[in-house]
Order: structure tokens, then sequence, then C-alpha cells
């Protein structure tokens, strides 16, 4: 079964709390965690933000195609596959 969630987009209130977290390692931690949780899954895929394509790059996925855009938001479809 295709694990999912979705995260809604950052408001201009969250700045100052997102802005004290990063560096901290909280996206590894989140990464790990919903990894651990997905059992036995050797393939994992993202629509990640073109900004947040270098802390994927770092968990191990690459790009699977160019950059896309729906409804004006650009994004990098990217995989990870495990042994």
């Amino acid at each position: 079964m295709p694990l999912s969630f979705t995260l809604r987009p950052a408001q201009p209130a969250d700045a100052p709390a997102i802005a004290g977290l990063i560096g901290q390692g909280v996206a590894r931690a989140l990464w790990q965690r919903l990894k651990a949780g997905a059992g036995d899954t050797s393939r994992f895929t993202v629509n990640s933000s073109l900004h947040a394509v270098p802390t994927y790059a770092a968990f191990g996925f690459a790009p699977t195609a160019e950059a896309q855009a729906r409804n004006g938001v650009r994004y990098q479809a990217m995989a990870l596959e495990e042994a």
C-alpha cells in the first residue's frame, strides 16, 4: 500500500519558527521515522520543491525527470531505490 502525505505550504507567519529549525536535523529525523514505518518498501518517490532538492539528494534520492510545474508550483520528481 503506498504511503502518502501532503504538507501545507508554509505561511509568512511560519517564517520565524522555520528559520529556527534549519540545520537542526528535523528533516533527517522525519525521513528516518517515515522510512522506518514503511516496512519492507525499497522504493520511495517524492515531488520535491526545488528548494528541498539538495536535502532529498543528501538522503540518497535522485531526479527521475526534468523539473516540472503544476498549478504554478515548480517541483522535481525524485526517487530512492534501496537494495
